[in-house]
């Protein structure tokens, strides 16, 4: 290809997306900033021909640093925000996720471990804050083959092997995916513990409202609940979306903005989103 054709061929998308944008802002009844804008149009990633979100350059699982907000749903209206840093130094990680709640303390979850070649992740600890209060605490024991857990972390049960916390789950399927098979996984929110098969459900696609998203969808299955975890292929199979369905209540993860390594890669443009739609 021309520099010349990949001067207008770059013209023409960043031409494209910031007619996306003032539509937005005219369907948002213009109450877009100038600054909005601008954070908007600095988004690395782009659409395609077929309307799929792409970064900049291809990223691969997993970053050494990744940054994701999402609007938090419980069943069809918005109930707050949630915030998901990950974090990679040699072979070890960390995974905080802080979710505030229109009404109520904010939550803190902090996940940490090793990354092992073949395994992927391995917690060590999974930690819960609820406003300044420590809460329920798991610690994995791999050599005494023990997983504690509990408001006080004195209950335990034998830890089986590729056992993961709650929000550690979703990195390890960015990691390992389809490679971790059929088998039970055992998962632990600190407080309880499961054992659920994972399924690749489908491949799909995600629509932000801003373009659309590949993703590949897992299933996890057990005592009437289903956890759903939908990873963007593009974006280093990152989860952009994380539902939770039980028989009386459904809440709902849905990606607003990606940063890898500093650099954002998208950015939901601001719009009064109040309810949830599938």
């Amino acid at each position: 290809m021309s520099t010349h054709h990949q001067a207008l061929t770059l013209s023409s998308s960043r031409a494209s997306k910031m007619t996306r944008l003032l539509q937005m802002a005219l369907l948002c009844g213009g109450l877009l900033t100038a600054q909005e804008l601008v954070l908007a149009t600095n988004n690395s990633s782009d659409i395609d021909n077929d309307g799929y979100l792409q970064p900049a350059s291809p990223l691969k699982p997993l970053p050494k640093q990744v940054k994701l907000n999402y609007q938090v749903f419980y069943g069809s209206l918005m109930a707050g925000s949630s915030q998901l840093n990950w974090q990679q130094q040699g072979n070890r990680y960390q995974l905080e996720t802080i979710i505030n709640p229109i009404i109520g303390p904010k939550l803190r979850y902090v996940s940490a471990g090793q990354i092992q070649a073949n395994i992927g992740l391995v917690p060590d600890k999974f930690q819960a804050w609820r406003g300044d209060q420590e809460r329920e605490l798991a610690r994995f024991y791999r050599l005494q083959k023990m997983l504690t857990y509990g408001e006080q972390g004195d209950k335990q049960l034998t830890l089986k092997p590729g056992a993961q916390d709650i929000f550690s789950l979703p990195f390890q399927l960015a990691l390992k995916g389809k490679q971790l098979g059929n088998t039970p996984v055992q998962i632990t929110t600190g407080k309880k513990v499961y054992e659920y098969p994972l399924q690749l459900s489908e491949e799909s696609d995600y629509d932000t409202g801003d373009g659309k998203i590949r993703v590949t969808i897992f299933r996890a299955k057990g005592d009437g609940d289903i956890n759903e975890y939908w990873l963007a292929s593009d974006f280093a199979n990152l989860p952009v979306r994380i539902r939770r369905i039980s028989q009386d209540k459904q809440i709902d993860f849905k990606i607003t903005r990606i940063e890898v390594n500093g650099e954002s890669q998208w950015q939901l443009p601001t719009q009064s989103t109040k309810r949830n739609s599938e």
